[in-house]
């Protein structure tokens, strides 16, 4: 038994996008994987990057609908810098930054002048800025370059966003949380050497936190050959090297928060052929937990498994409930809520489209 898993970085895609996923829908998926709370992504249509639409979310969307708690990030564009200003950071988890961005990101800020007022008001109001951190410059580099090559296959993803790319991006976001000393949360990081800049921020006593994926754990670049495009993400999966050295950050506590980032799209956008046509982002709020316990089973074997239940109880409970402030959330104890997680280590399953069903 677990306290109930916080997911950080769910898109839940209302309003406008509800032929990827409504919200009830999205959030009974996350009781079933396990998670208890969510905090809403601003990934929507039109994306959630004024306090009106936000509001429509806390007072009209979630209430009644939601099968978990909830929280919210509110975006943010060069265009409504203003609602900044304007938001109630009591209401927010924090603002939602993409520094580089893809298909479905209408809101990348790439320029270090916007970026820097944006840290700088969220210093002032005292939010937590959450960065989606690759080098968009370093993107449009390698891209040009594969497409004019005439490349269309999943692997292309990867070559286009390598290390430098999100390392820089990391590296840039951190120069300014210390520079206008605002409390940053980096998502979805994907090497050791994000987590090292994270650690060396930390130890120069900025609050500065990593965040690690779960399909990043799951699947590596030789899955490509078998999955193609169903596993095309952002940033991109990494090889089974990196991986390995991500497991090692695992054990040894290295990390701050492990989550789903669930990303549901269409089949028919997923289930093609051309690299630079398929969505990038995928699903998996609720086989997040299930498939990083199968993959540790296979590492480090089965006796082994209540080391793991306890570095995800920190992961994906305690962790998230003291960066983001939910009281009651986080542990099992006396006085907190009662998210519980049962979990049954002995029975297993196969993922197939029947369980796609209500």
């Amino acid at each position: 038994m677990l306290p109930g898993l916080i997911e950080v970085h769910g898109h839940m895609r209302e309003p406008g996008l509800t032929t990827k996923e409504d919200v009830p829908h999205g959030t009974k998926a996350a009781v079933a994987g396990g998670f208890t709370t969510i905090i809403d992504m601003p990934n929507t249509k039109p994306p959630t990057t004024t306090v009106e639409l936000l509001n429509e979310k806390i007072n009209k969307i979630y209430p009644g609908r939601s099968y978990t708690d909830y929280a919210f990030f509110l975006g943010v564009g060069k265009d409504s810098l203003g609602e900044l200003e304007k938001v109630d950071p009591e209401t927010i988890a924090g603002i939602k930054v993409f520094m580089a961005g893809h298909e479905t990101t209408p809101t990348t800020i790439p320029d270090d002048k916007t970026l820097s007022r944006i840290f700088e008001i969220c210093a002032e109001k005292n939010m937590l800025v959450a960065v989606h951190a690759e080098d968009q410059w370093l993107i449009n580099y390698y891209t040009d370059k594969l497409k004019s090559e005439g490349r269309t296959d999943a692997r292309a993803w990867t070559e286009g966003r390598p290390n430098e790319v999100i390392v820089t991006g990391a590296g840039r976001a951190i120069v300014l949380a210390e520079i206008f000393k605002t409390r940053l949360y980096l998502l979805h990081l994907s090497t050791p050497e994000e987590f090292a800049l994270v650690k060396a921020a930390s130890d120069r006593g900025n609050k500065i936190y990593g965040e690690l994926v779960s399909y990043q754990m799951v699947f590596n670049t030789d899955d490509y050959e078998t999955l193609g495009n169903k596993i095309k993400v952002s940033p991109a999966l990494r090889s089974k090297e990196n991986q390995e050295e991500l497991w090692k950050l695992i054990k040894e506590r290295k990390i701050d928060v492990m989550c789903s980032e669930h990303t549901p799209h269409e089949w028919e956008t997923k289930n093609q052929p051309d690299v630079w046509k398929a969505q990038s982002g995928t699903p998996g709020i609720q086989e997040t937990l299930p498939g990083l316990i199968t993959k540790w089973i296979e590492k480090y074997g089965k006796e082994n498994i209540e080391e793991f239940l306890k570095l995800i109880s920190g992961y994906c409970s305690k962790n998230p409930a003291v960066i983001f402030g939910f009281s009651g959330k986080g542990e099992i104890k006396a006085g907190n809520d009662a998210d519980l997680v049962v979990i049954d280590t002995e029975n297993e399953w196969i993922v197939s489209k029947e369980h796609t069903k209500e």
